[in-house]
């Protein structure tokens, strides 16, 4: 099972970001964005704002925070199994790994890593990733064969892959699948990625919803309107304290919002485009006032 109470926090990206002082009055490129203005950028200050934070507690609020949680941990587990897997001497290459899938049936996480075998998919190894985010135990499984609910699983991956091509923003993607809350399809999320150290990635990301076999696309939606742009180098001695996204396909923030401040270990301000501002800070939402 999914504890999505409390989340493990990523090291690496977040810990590689530095200090620096600006002017509180960047926060209002939220309420007054226009054309020229990067749709999303880092927030550096010398002390960390304190407006009044209004906790959100709608049933769609604590949704949204749930999917974003869920999306952290997978994409957390799946981060830590391919770091034991790669530890363990193994190659994905070499093994003809296709891809994972993540099950959450038993505690923690159980991420397999799938190869093809003749007409059929099944686990090369399996890591279990425990309920503190660390990854616990590496096995090649005497039966590989994947259950039903890993294949459709796969299956639902691999589809929304091969669907949103042509939708992508350049660099790399990760995936995350699992279960849509309230149904039986599958939900997909394509994270934009990049291996840039001292960089924070907000856009790009897809959601595809796959039905419960696997085999046909319910809906596949763009989360952003643009890919992320290139920011430029971190000034010298400084640190991002969080950053700053206009949000202009909902009216709050989105589970990917909830996903980043997580990954990154900062807050994230989000404006909306009803003029409101909102702060996503360790997987919670708050409207800013």
């Amino acid at each position: 099972m999914i504890d999505t109470t409390t989340s493990p926090r990523r090291s690496g990206v977040a810990d590689a970001l530095r200090r620096a002082a600006l002017p509180f009055a960047l926060l209002a490129v939220l309420a007054a964005c226009n054309s020229t203005t990067p749709p999303a950028s880092p927030v550096t200050a010398a002390e960390k704002p304190a407006p009044r934070r209004i906790p959100q507690t709608s049933p769609e609020i604590r949704r949204i925070e749930m999917l974003g949680r869920t999306i952290y941990v997978l994409d957390n587990a799946a981060a830590r199994a391919t770091d034991l897997a790669l530890a363990e001497g193994t190659d994905p290459q070499t093994d003809g790994i296709r891809g994972w899938v993540t099950d959450t049936s038993g505690p923690g996480v159980l991420v397999r890593f799938v190869r093809q075998k003749g007409d059929r998919f099944e686990a090369a190894y399996d890591v279990v990733v425990n309920e503190k985010g660390e990854a616990t135990a590496f096995a090649r499984p005497a039966n590989p064969r994947l259950t039903p609910d890993q294949s459709a699983q796969f299956a639902a991956r691999q589809l929304a892959l091969a669907q949103s091509g042509s939708r992508h923003c350049p660099g790399p993607y990760n995936t995350v699948a699992f279960r849509d809350p309230g149904s039986s399809n599958w939900r997909i999320y394509l994270l934009a990625a990049t291996t840039a150290p001292d960089a924070m990635i907000f856009l790009g990301h897809l959601r595809v919803l796959v039905g419960a076999d696997g085999k046909r696309v319910v809906s596949l939606e763009n989360l952003s309107k643009t890919c992320q742009p290139h920011l430029g180098a971190i000034p010298e001695g400084s640190e991002i304290l969080g950053g700053i996204v206009t949000e202009l396909q909902s009216l709050t923030p989105i589970e990917t919002h909830v996903f980043a401040s997580l990954l990154y270990r900062r807050p994230l301000y989000v404006g909306t485009r009803d003029g409101k501002i909102w702060i996503v800070d360790e997987g919670r939402i708050s409207e800013l006032q």
